[in-house]
């Protein structure tokens, strides 16, 4: 009986003593983990209608995050790390709970705001390269989602132009997107003659996951 009893004491000891050497193994898996989700990819800040956000972009590597803001048209660089969920920025400032989307993630800051972040994926192009100039220079689309009947007008205006409304197709790397004025943006997975489809947008606007527009002037 005492053997036994002691048998059990010595497997509880060896289960404690493994739990004890990889639990910090599982730690640095989990966060390397974590930080491999961001590493490699830019996301693009998604304004929505309830929290302002000025348009930048975060391009992350191993440990680094490279901040541009278009307004200012500067970058920073920081140091970055996941730490019980939250971003961590050089070591000290926490920029807010993290949750991970395929196509995007969401940073919750202490006052329980969330902002969210478009990942940018290389835009498909099924039409010509003349086609697409055409588009970027001028073209009318319509918004296909629900009852909304707004007409966009893409036009290549200067950037510091400050008329109301002006959308332009701009590029960043691989991606396409959408700008307005000096805050909005929408970030584009498709560009056809006809059509111009949209993903990642920000969810408190109430749009669907994928929004389509539609050609006018053809």
């Amino acid at each position: 009986m005492t053997f036994i009893v002691q048998a059990e004491e010595i497997s509880i000891m060896k289960k404690y003593i493994l739990i004890v050497l990889f639990a910090p193994f599982s730690l640095i898996v989990n966060l390397n983990s974590q930080n491999n989700k961001l590493t490699g990819n830019i996301y693009i800040s998604m304004p929505d209608a309830s929290t302002y956000t000025p348009r930048h972009t975060l391009k992350f590597s191993k440990n680094k995050i490279k901040l541009k803001n278009f307004k200012t048209d500067n970058d920073t660089i920081y140091s970055f790390e996941i730490k019980n969920d939250s971003l961590i920025i050089d070591g000290k400032l926490n920029w807010g709970k993290i949750k991970y989307n395929n196509d995007y993630f969401e940073l919750i800051d202490k006052n329980y705001f969330t902002f969210q972040y478009t990942k940018l994926k290389p835009t498909l192009i099924t039409c010509t390269q003349n086609e697409l100039n055409k588009i970027i220079e001028s073209s009318f689309w319509k918004v296909k989602s629900g009852n909304n009947n707004e007409i966009l007008h893409i036009r290549n205006c200067n950037t510091k132009e400050k008329q109301k409304m002006t959308y332009r197709l701009s590029k960043i790397e691989d991606t396409y997107i959408i700008f307005l004025n000096d805050s909005w943006n929408f970030v584009v997975r498709k560009i056809s003659k006809n059509t111009i489809e949209l993903f990642g947008l920000a969810k408190k606007n109430n749009l669907q996951k994928k929004v389509d527009l539609i050609r006018l002037d053809i």
